[in-house]
């Protein structure tokens, strides 16, 4: 059984904003192995604690703003995640909205 978690997200602006959000966060989040596509970005989180394989995150920019995230146990199975894959992608968002926030300050 594989825990994981997925939710979307649209955001002002245009592509280039999104993917700049996107890579403040993930520089944020001290992710590694990231491989950045056209439309996708994976990167995989190291364990947080001992009983943990670590997290494989891939979003998927749906549209020029809208962003698809998912969060799922890089082993091929986990028998309970304690809520860490949710708690990875609500902190991805909230750094992309920190982003967002600065940006507009500074302008």
């Amino acid at each position: 059984m594989t825990n994981s978690y997925t939710t979307s997200k649209t955001f002002d602006g245009n592509n280039e904003d999104v993917r700049a959000a996107l890579r403040y966060a993930i520089r944020r989040i001290a992710s590694i192995n990231v491989i950045w596509g056209d439309r996708t970005v994976t990167f995989n989180l190291a364990p947080s604690f001992l009983l943990s394989w670590g997290e494989k995150v891939q979003i998927q920019i749906d549209s020029d703003t809208t962003v698809e995230i998912s969060s799922k146990c890089s082993a091929f199975f986990q028998l309970h995640d304690g809520g860490k894959n949710e708690s990875n992608i609500v902190t991805i968002l909230e750094w992309m909205d920190e982003y967002y926030e600065l940006w507009k300050n500074r302008n």
